[in-house]
């Protein structure tokens, strides 16, 4: 409306563009003036001190402005406003970074009568050094536009490795917190298309990433001790059965049959083997437990040979 009623006005270039805001009854805080299209002139953002978009000054012909109020942060949420060059003689642009939460909620008085306002987020981190939104006001031609880039960053040098006028973006990655199932990795990398004059998202993964071929656990010669002792591989049995008994322990304090049945086959393999008098030290240990002596006492008889 402001903008309007300026517009309406005779805004010759012989009074500068913050005379005019006075002339509305608004003091200017922040002025910014810079040739943003590099046609040799310059515009000029003006903020005033009430929070409002700030007027936007551009030359209509030699001796006229025209004014526009674009929504180039207008109640000061953002970081250091800088001037950024555009690669490509594109201009220059109005950059600063904004967090997401005020760039949603933008108004202070947003979330007044909003109990959920501001909640939600999380489940990812952004880095290297938190989430942001980069904000770039550039003109093309005479229109003012606005590009905004997701970020994870709060340092320019880092944003634009090549310094001014460069043609990348680098904004860090997204990395997913484990187990959360909406958020997914993202590289948040940007490279300037000169089709466009624009920066746009570098796709990364366009071709399928490889997974590493799995190693497969080899198939057991064996799945149980009794197709060992069918096919006559008494060591190979004797090995499964002390394997199973070590992981058993427990189960053998509660069920002492279970117990009863290992040493018989333990004592039969050791026959087998041509090992008598281990086995026999398994079949003595097996009639002690028969004879219904706790499992705590028959393995505190048993010694040498005879424990397990």
């Amino acid at each position: 409306m402001l903008a309007n009623e300026l517009n309406m006005r005779t805004l010759t270039t012989d009074s500068l563009p913050e005379k005019h805001v006075n002339d509305l009854g608004l003091r200017v805080r922040k002025v910014i003036q810079a040739d943003l299209n590099g046609d040799g002139q310059d515009e000029w953002l003006l903020w005033p001190e009430s929070p409002m978009n700030p007027f936007f000054f551009t030359l209509a012909d030699d001796n006229h402005h025209a004014v526009s109020t674009p929504a180039v942060d207008p109640f000061d949420h953002g970081d250091e406003i800088r001037l950024w060059r555009l690669p490509d003689d594109a201009g220059t642009a109005i950059a600063y970074l904004i967090s997401p939460y005020t760039n949603n909620y933008p108004e202070p008085w947003a979330c007044t009568y909003d109990p959920i306002c501001g909640m939600g987020g999380g489940g990812y981190t952004c880095l290297p050094n938190g989430e942001r939104i980069l904000s770039l006001w550039r003109m093309d031609r005479l229109t003012f536009t606005q590009s905004g880039f997701n970020v994870c960053g709060t340092d320019f040098t880092t944003l634009f490795p090549e310094g001014k006028g460069s043609t990348v973006i680098d904004g860090g990655e997204i990395i997913p917190e484990e187990g959360v199932a909406y958020a997914s990795y993202d590289s948040l990398r940007y490279e300037w298309d000169t089709s466009s004059k624009n920066f746009v998202k570098l796709i990364t993964g366009a071709e399928p990433t490889p997974f590493p071929t799995p190693i497969r656990t080899p198939e057991p010669q064996y799945r149980y001790v009794n197709e060992a002792l069918d096919a006559g591989d008494y060591p190979a049995a004797l090995t499964m059965l002390d394997e199973t008994a070590t992981r058993s322990q427990n189960d053998y304090r509660e069920n002492p049959d279970t117990l009863y049945a290992y040493q018989y086959q333990r004592a039969f393999i050791l026959e087998a083997l041509n090992r008598p008098d281990e086995a026999a030290g398994r079949v003595r240990y097996h009639l002690r437990s028969c004879a219904g002596l706790r499992l705590g006492d028959a393995r505190g008889a048993a010694s040498g040979s005879d424990r397990w």
